[in-house]
């Protein structure tokens, strides 16, 4: 239905930049290598083309990380936590269940998001020289209009063992 509207003119095709699929799988495999070593969980590919769709009947947490590289281009990332996985991850570090997002669970998964950038870039090795400017916490809505131009070129969500997704999408 999607494709459909696209080619009627209905609606605007937000899919401007493809990957090419050895990048695509290079970059699912780095990212299921770095949430099982960083966060202690399997994770499975549910779509290559995430665009902003609400996967939790909750809430949850965007974090925007905004990256320089040497040739003065600007690299945007965001992580989109569903908060049953974020709770998930957490309890799991420190073997203590913990029920409720508050301000110390936002602070911890924004630096944890920041070394699963890291764990990423060790993957690569072609970080060009990016240098990380803003770590930004975004609601829901926030990142929805940042998609409203175009989708970012990788855009993944990820299944964690069942127990919540992640959302993985680079410009």
């Amino acid at each position: 239905m999607i494709e459909d509207r696209a080619i009627s003119g209905r609606t605007s095709q937000k899919w401007v930049h493809q990957p090419l699929e050895d990048v695509l799988v290079s970059l699912e495999k780095a990212a299921e290598q770095a949430i099982q070593s960083l966060y202690g969980l399997n994770a499975s590919v549910v779509s290559r083309h995430y665009s902003g769709e609400d996967f939790s009947g909750g809430s949850v947490l965007c974090f925007r990380l905004t990256y320089s590289t040497t040739e003065d281009k600007r690299r945007q990332v965001f992580l989109i936590y569903e908060e049953q996985a974020v709770l998930r991850i957490l309890s799991h570090m420190i073997n203590k269940e913990i029920r409720r997002v508050d301000k110390t669970v936002v602070d911890t998964i924004r630096l944890l998001s920041q070394k699963f950038m890291d764990c990423m870039e060790s993957h690569f090795n072609a970080s060009g020289g990016a240098k990380l400017e803003k770590n930004d916490l975004l609601t829901f809505d926030q990142l929805l209009r940042s998609f409203d131009k175009e989708y970012p070129p990788y855009s993944l969500l990820f299944s964690l063992e069942g127990q919540g997704y992640l959302g993985f999408c680079v410009r």
